[in-house]
């Protein structure tokens, strides 16, 4: 589990978890909670990296 949130640190998680931090901080001060909401979920996915590609492999392996 460790292993998971210390490897694979590129500029582009970095970019999506501040994006998704700065989305919600605007939600906060907009009041919009659909927005504090949102950004709080992709931040949370940028941080776990989660996603198609987020154990190597750079693809998406779908059973058909």
């Amino acid at each position: 589990m460790k292993e998971l949130f210390l490897r694979n640190w590129t500029f582009m998680r970095i970019f999506r978890i501040a994006l998704g931090l700065v989305v919600a901080i605007q939600g906060w001060y907009s009041n919009e909670w659909i927005f504090i909401v949102l950004g709080l979920i992709f931040a949370i996915i940028s941080f776990l990296n989660l996603g198609c590609s987020a154990y190597g492999g750079g693809h998406c392996n779908y059973r058909r």
